[in-house]
């Protein structure tokens, strides 16, 4: 799972080397101040994303294509499901991340509080089920 502090969190399920984004999100820092949290309770600072490719002409001009993106990861810690529940919490308080979601925000957080283990809360961040 990706979290960008205080702003936006989602699950990525390939690897750091093989991730993408929207063109026009990577420009804006859409992997900056953010951290990976994996399924065995591993948190790991994100240090740079550098695009895979050079952005076409049609890439620029509509800045909503997928470009592939490798990220590069800081030293893993463990972290407790609790301290990565605290940091959804605080995403769940950004309205411009809730108006996209499908599920209310506090149906979400319950759904994430009642958690036990790093893979248990990255398949509650996943959304639907509201």
């Amino acid at each position: 799972m990706v979290i960008r502090t205080g702003l936006a969190f989602w699950v990525e399920t390939r690897p750091t080397d093989d991730c993408s984004a929207r063109l026009q999100a990577f420009e804006e820092g859409c992997y900056r101040d953010a951290f990976c949290f994996d399924a065995t309770g591993g948190l790991w600072p994100i240090l740079d994303a550098r695009l895979k490719r050079r952005p076409s002409f049609m890439d620029r001009l509509f800045g909503i294509s997928w470009i592939p993106v490798e990220l590069m990861l800081g030293q893993r810690r463990d972290a407790a499901v609790s301290e990565i529940v605290s940091h959804l919490a605080d995403v769940l308080q950004n309205p411009e991340f809730t108006e996209y979601s499908r599920t209310p925000p506090d149906i979400l957080l319950g759904r994430l509080q009642r958690t036990r283990s790093p893979e248990e809360l990255i398949d509650a961040a996943r959304e639907p089920a509201a």
